[in-house]
Order: C-alpha cells, then structure tokens, then sequence
C-alpha cells in the first residue's frame, strides 16, 4: 500500500446517534472520500467492531406515529467501503470481546495492533 496522501480513520464508537446531525458519520464520510478516489482506510475498534458482523438488520426508529426509516445502517455501509477499494480492520483484542459465533463482513480483516498501520498511513484521524 502507498503512504503517499493516504489517510487512516481510527473509529473507536460504535454508534454515534442517528437523528443529530452534528456528528458526521466517519463512516459515511468514509464513503464520500473513496467515491472521490481518495486513499483512505478504516480502523474500527473499542464497540466500533460491531459495525463489521454480517447479518445486521437495518433498522428504524418510531417516535409516537413518527417513523424514521433512514438510520445508518454500517454494516451495509462497511460493504459498500470495501467494493470501492478501501481497506478495513478491527483489532484482534477487541473483536474477542464477541461471540466467536459472529461472522465478519467479507473483506474485513483482523490486526494484532495498531501501530503499524498508522505507520503505513501518511495521516490519521482518530473518531
């Protein structure tokens, strides 16, 4: 991989909100950076990991007979990241806190640590 212009986004949340728009979406700012080609990977850990199990039904949110069918839903946004050519990870330490029962969305991959990816990233953001 080129750490030329490459930029590594460390995400240690899991979910962030759904209604407020105050915090973007790493994840779909993700998204918007590899449509525009950019070099950009996707570290996930802490509860963040979750976002990665296959089999997540979206979901929605009702508020007395208001329903709010548009919530994030990551697992088919970390789908969509890796068919445009991102890379994504999750730590090892923290995808043991799981059931080994939970399967991994296609294309994600496990790391023993962090630091060396950051060294292969010439920037990098933590969430």
């Amino acid at each position: 991989m080129s750490r030329l212009n490459s930029s590594l986004a460390i995400v240690e949340k899991g979910f962030r909100g759904a209604l407020e728009e105050q915090y973007g979406n790493i994840v779909w700012l993700s998204e918007c950076m590899k449509s525009m080609r950019a070099n950009h990977n996707l570290l996930l850990t802490g509860s963040a990991v979750a976002m990665c199990f296959e089999q997540q039904a979206a979901m929605s949110l009702d508020i007395g007979e208001v329903e709010k069918v548009m919530l994030s839903h990551n697992p088919y946004s970390i789908k969509a990241l890796i068919e445009k050519g991102a890379r994504i990870w999750v730590l090892s330490e923290d995808l043991a806190k799981y059931s080994s029962d939970l399967k991994l969305i296609d294309g994600v991959e496990v790391t023993e640590t962090m630091a060396q990816l950051c060294l292969e990233h010439d920037k990098v953001w933590f969430w």
